[in-house]
């Protein structure tokens, strides 16, 4: 069993802190809360068992270390020492803003030999894993990402395209050609409503498009290949294919609905998984490095910093 650790705010470790005592391939050997002025609302009996006032003697007692989303002006230091303590890492995507930090962070990685894996992310998802045989060689992806305008400072544009992008780049498997921004200023402050076309030297076109003032809320990406079209609902948990039969004439659908699955529970297995077999299997910092470096044309074209920009 590995020994895992838990870094973040007091209100994600207690979200999540059952789950990981539970489970069958790790065991948790403590947890350390980044505002340990906020009060737990943890047992007594965990807090006694697992709560470590010092991140150094948690880090020496680990394998590797969840670390959950942190505030700007811990998430770096601890990220670097998290890595420079020799324990392999599962992080927050929201922990990286740029790809100075990509890049810093993974040279750390490699030279201290440790695996990472990106959590909180689409491409970890049960619905996203379940459609992923049927997304070979996409011509087209459309991506649509809608919140509703009264949510709406509750998100970061770079967050949210970070998200889709990793979906993309894990399909894609190809260099990024081109990309074309359109930016709607609803406000006059900032972009609220940003459409981008990627173009892959494969030949696949995306088209990511987020809504911040929208009147509903909606995440869905469709791919479309040779023959099928699937469309990937992430609000109602389902999968929807439209594809052709053998005569080339007629169409059948076939709609899936994915049964609630902890993610938690997917990203611990597969992250058990490559630290095993000592090779990420999973969207890592290299990935991250990708997404980012596709994030700066964005931005560069929309002329707005994305990591800067709150919704």
């Amino acid at each position: 069993m590995l020994k895992i650790g838990l870094v973040g705010s007091a209100y994600l470790i207690e979200k999540h802190i059952d789950s990981v005592i539970n489970s069958i391939d790790f065991q948790l050997v403590g947890y350390y809360s980044v505002n340990t002025n906020s009060g737990s609302k943890l047992p007594t009996s965990i807090v006694n068992q697992y709560e470590f006032y010092d991140l150094s003697e948690l880090l020496h007692q680990t394998q590797l270390i969840y670390l959950f989303s942190l505030s700007d002006d811990v998430r770096m230091p601890i990220t670097i020492q998290v890595i420079k303590s020799a324990n392999h890492l599962l992080i927050d995507k929201s922990n990286i803003k740029s790809t100075i930090e990509a890049k810093q962070l993974l040279d750390l990685a490699e030279e201290a030999g440790v695996i990472t894996q990106m959590s909180n992310i689409s491409t970890l998802s049960p619905l996203y894993k379940a459609s992923k045989e049927d997304l070979m060689q996409p011509i087209l992806i459309e991506s649509v990402t809608n919140i509703h305008y009264k949510n709406k400072s509750a998100y970061l544009l770079n967050d949210l395209l970070c998200d889709e992008l990793s979906m993309i780049i894990n399909t894609v498997n190809a260099n990024l050609k081109k990309v074309t921004t359109i930016g709607v200023d609803v406000s006059n402050r900032f972009p609220e409503v940003i459409n981008a076309l990627l173009e892959f030297d494969n030949g696949c076109n995306v088209s990511i498009t987020i809504n911040t003032v929208a009147d509903d809320d909606k995440k869905t990406i469709i791919f479309y290949t040779a023959g099928a079209t699937t469309t990937v609902d992430f609000l109602d948990n389902k999968i929807k294919k439209v594809y052709a039969l053998d005569n080339q004439k007629d169409f059948s659908e076939k709609e899936v609905k994915i049964m609630d699955n902890s993610q938690l529970n997917i990203e611990l297995t597969s992250i058990s998984e490559s630290i095993k077999q000592q090779k990420s299997l999973s969207t890592d910092l290299h990935d991250m490095l990708k997404i980012h470096e596709i994030l700066n044309k964005i931005s560069e074209k929309l002329k707005i910093n994305l990591s800067l920009v709150q919704d």
